[in-house]
């Protein structure tokens, strides 16, 4: 099972440009710049905290 179909059952929603990115709905409740400037961490309720490459937002 792809992530695109795991997301479904859980309140998931899939990306229309890429099937492969789920969004979940989570609160996240603190966001911070690492050391080097490159990531940025968000500390969400209940999913942890994640990271994310900033080169990768748009």
């Amino acid at each position: 099972m792809g992530p695109s179909r795991a997301g479904r059952g859980r309140g998931g929603a899939v990306d229309p440009k890429n099937a492969d990115h789920v969004f979940l709905a989570v609160a996240v409740l603190q966001l911070k710049l690492g050391p080097d400037g490159t990531t940025l961490y968000a500390a969400t309720h209940g999913r942890g905290i994640h990271g994310i490459q900033v080169r990768d937002l748009s």
